[in-house]
């Protein structure tokens, strides 16, 4: 018997539930990291992260970032605000890295001309992409979840830079890309949980969060030059 994506967790979000069923193959959720030079104490960088699902393990998945977040609303970032939230990230980071079919991170350094760091998000997305497509890691009608951008130019961009990949056959033609809340697909705390490790270890050389997924070798960072 073959478990529905949506079993049992109340998913009510309509457009991004049509995308998971008339896509196939396995799904890539995609969330930012970035510190963009007007920002910057430092090098200024964004990361571009995405978690890969077996389709057939969605459901679950979102049961058990549910019952380890204990909030209705996760954003990491609060969490690593204190020890417990930390605890709770940990333990995100374990989980993702045995229930995952991969972890991608794409790192790019940000030019001082870059000031809204919209260049670096265009390369990491090509590389993003592009990477999972050329590996056949996403079907060729497969699905990517993106974070949802709040300024409509931001999104608009990036429906720009989508045409572009697609034209150039950077990814596959027909890949659904769709962007959505994390209030609505709690699936997406999975890569914001891994965007979050990432900043980590490149601003503090702190390793701590993303070794889990390393030691299970689900991850693998591009830099993009």
């Amino acid at each position: 018997m073959t478990v529905s994506i949506f079993e049992g967790d109340g998913f009510d979000d309509s457009a991004l539930r049509d995308h998971y069923l008339n896509s196939s193959g396995r799904i890539a959720h995609v969330d930012e990291s970035y510190r963009a030079p007007r920002q910057a104490r430092g090098d200024a960088f964004y990361l571009l992260t995405a978690v890969v699902f077996e389709r057939d393990r969605i459901a679950a998945v979102r049961a058990k970032l549910r019952e380890i977040a204990e909030v209705e609303r996760w954003h990491t970032t609060d969490q690593g605000r204190d020890d417990r939230g930390r605890a709770k990230i940990l333990k995100m980071a374990r989980y993702l890295a045995s229930s995952s079919a991969s972890v991608i991170v794409a790192q790019s350094e940000i030019s001082p001309s870059d000031g809204d760091a919209e260049l670096a998000r265009r390369q990491c997305f090509a590389t993003l992409l592009g990477d999972l497509c050329a590996r056949g890691e996403i079907a060729r009608n497969g699905l990517v979840v993106v974070e949802r951008r709040r300024d409509f130019g931001q999104r608009a961009l990036d429906q720009k830079t989508l045409h572009r990949l697609r034209s150039t056959g950077t990814i596959h033609r027909n890949l659904l890309v769709h962007q959505a809340s994390p209030g609505g697909e709690c699936m997406l705390w999975a890569p914001d949980v891994v965007a979050w490790s990432a900043r980590q270890m490149v601003v503090r050389n702190n390793k701590v969060y993303v070794e889990p997924l390393a030691r299970a070798r689900s991850v693998r960072i591009i830099r993009v030059r």
